[in-house]
This record gives structure tokens, sequence and C-alpha cells, in this order.
């Protein structure tokens, strides 16, 4: 499985949103769950999803 993680293709955040919302309607989203989560910019929301992920996997 960590072979096919490092090969994934990379989904951008202006890609995944490009056929379902407009970047806008995104952006708004996150401001609005940004503080929801305790984070205040994009690069700390990997880290929120990966520890998520973590405590899933553990349970």
């Amino acid at each position: 499985m960590g072979d096919a993680r490092r090969h994934r293709p990379r989904i951008t955040h202006r890609g995944l949103v490009a056929g379902t919302l407009s970047p806008r309607t995104a952006s708004s989203h996150l401001y609005r769950a940004f503080p929801k989560l305790g984070i205040a910019v994009r690069s700390q929301l990997r880290d929120v999803l990966e520890a998520h992920t973590a405590d899933k996997g553990s349970a």
C-alpha cells in the first residue's frame, strides 16, 4: 500500500472542486470549517486529517 500511495496522482484543491463547486464556494466552506477544527491555514488541514485517519485506524 505504501507504494500505491507514493504513486497516486496528487489532487489539488482547484482540481478537486473543478467540476463540483466554484473555488469561492469551496473557500467559503473551508473558512467556516477551520475554526471548528482549531486551525488557521490550509497547511494545518493535512495534519488534522492525518491525525483523524490515524485515530480511526487504531480503533
